[in-house]
């Protein structure tokens, strides 16, 4: 099982092949491969992540002050190298303001943010939360972190509070419910702080609320306590609204939903699930034909997912149909009414 300051230590290895270097459009230059160069590095190569952060922060050079456009990517990708390089080049020897904060990992350029752009990255939120935890009355006995991801852009830290001392009726797992904190490094601006329960039979997660938005501020000692308190506050939040989410995991085994395998058909054309996800989470369901079920199939097809966020996205998701299931029904009495007609069609 991970412990906080092990995590803590995978983000301190990480951070040490990052490095920020605040430049004006001038200092920056493209060169052969489309590899970027500053004063103080070279040979960088941009993710899709930067390119995007790139073309929008150039649009309103090319456009003009105020435009919310973004330089035509297609275009873009399409010209030989030599000549976007040359595009990009005079685009960013115009512009102007206050620079781009130009954000790197050992050879890769990952964020392009502007200059004045705070940071607070993965290990400010960790020893901050370590720093919030050890005070004995802001910690819960017999609490563990589970399933927690640390990338060098982004964090999903996952922390069990409470047995609910139930088992999922599916797979016989002990539920838990506690505190899912989010950070990004390249670009969001923001801690966001989740309620979350799991499963300890199959480890599949479930976000639920609205969630807590805590804005990124510049690295100061004043900021530091002030993160402390707005954790510690987002936390005591987050913990009023476990009972009720309790509640509803374990009304959803009794809600009955025939027709589930139409109803999975019909949420994947909703929310754009491919092949392969549409039939993990039919196989998650195992058979259950309850809006647990459904739960249940949503949070496992999401655990395979490699990237953080399509994790958050799909488990968000699944903790918005278990909060509020009536669009489910729904869509269980849409899949019936088709059925039926199709019946006397025949």
């Amino acid at each position: 099982m991970t412990t906080l300051s092990e995590l803590i230590e995978v983000s301190k290895g990480y951070d040490a092949e990052k490095r920020n270097e605040v430049v004006h459009g001038y200092q920056m230059a493209f060169g052969a491969g489309l590899h970027l160069t500053t004063p103080t590095m070279a040979d960088l190569e941009l993710t899709d992540h930067a390119w995007g952060h790139l073309y929008e922060k150039l649009g309103p050079v090319v456009f003009g002050k105020g435009s919310t456009r973004r330089l035509p990517v297609d275009y873009l990708n399409a010209l030989p190298d030599e000549v976007a390089a040359m595009l990009l080049n005079f685009h960013l020897g115009k512009a102007n303001g206050h620079g781009f904060l130009v954000r790197t990992y050992k050879n890769n350029c990952r964020a392009v943010l502007g200059g004045r752009s705070p940071i607070l990255d993965n290990t400010d939120c960790l020893e901050t939360l370590q720093n919030v935890l050890s005070d004995p009355a802001n910690d819960y006995p017999g609490s563990f972190f589970t399933r927690s991801n640390i990338t060098p852009d982004n964090m999903l830290i996952r922390q069990c509070w409470i047995n609910l001392h139930k088992e999922d009726p599916g797979n016989h797992g002990q539920l838990y419910a506690g505190v899912l904190m989010k950070n990004s490094e390249v670009g969001d601006g923001r801690i966001e702080v989740y309620g979350f329960g799991w499963n300890g039979g199959c480890e599949n997660s479930t976000i639920f609320g609205e969630g807590i938005s805590i804005t990124h501020q510049y690295r100061t000692d004043r900021a530091e306590s002030w993160l402390k308190t707005q954790i510690l506050a987002a936390m005591i939040k987050i913990a009023g609204t476990l009972p009720e989410y309790a509640e509803k995991l374990w009304d959803a085994q009794y809600r009955k939903l025939p027709g589930l395998a139409a109803i999975i058909g019909e949420l994947a054309q909703v929310h754009k699930w491919d092949t392969e996800f549409t039939t993990k989470v039919a196989a998650g369901s195992a058979g259950q034909e309850t809006v647990l079920g459904l739960i249940n199939g949503i949070t496992f097809a999401a655990r395979g997912e490699e990237d953080l966020d399509t994790q958050f996205r799909w488990e968000k998701l699944a903790g918005a149909y278990l909060m509020d299931d009536s669009g489910l029904f729904a869509l269980a009495e849409k899949v019936a009414k088709d059925e039926t007609a199709d019946v006397i069609v025949r």
